[in-house]
């Protein structure tokens, strides 16, 4: 959670942020649209919230990879509102019905593992 002081400096990072760029292309003085996201309402939104930490765009960028395997199923289709649907009807599928197989694939192993405490012997013997 962010404190008023971090806030106020964030509040003048945003504004400093869009008169940089403004300054640094003069012959674009419109933003992009995530510069204007930052400039006008970041601020905003990490006053009403507290932070900002929780609305990144990693899980958004996770989804690339699908996005991409799921279009190429879909490419030769012709009618857009159909592939549109069928690149919908996949992507859930991908999301929310993935088999135990697939999930066990890329599942994170720490290197150094605790068994549970039950589990130890410290007697020594077998």
């Amino acid at each position: 959670m962010l404190l008023p002081e971090e806030l106020d400096a964030l509040q003048a990072a945003c504004t400093a942020y869009g008169a940089a760029c403004r300054e640094a292309y003069p012959n674009h003085p419109i933003l992009t649209h995530k510069g204007h996201l930052i400039e006008m309402h970041l601020a905003s939104i990490a006053r009403r919230f507290g932070t900002v930490g929780i609305f990144g765009e990693d899980g958004m960028e996770a989804m690339h990879p699908l996005d991409s395997r799921e279009r190429l199923l879909v490419r030769s289709m012709r009618k857009a509102v159909d592939r549109h649907k069928a690149l919908t009807t996949h992507t859930v599928i991908q999301q929310n019905f993935v088999s135990k197989k697939e999930q066990t694939k890329f599942a994170r192993v720490r290197k150094n593992q605790v068994p549970p405490a039950g589990d130890l012997d410290l007697t020594g013997d077998e």
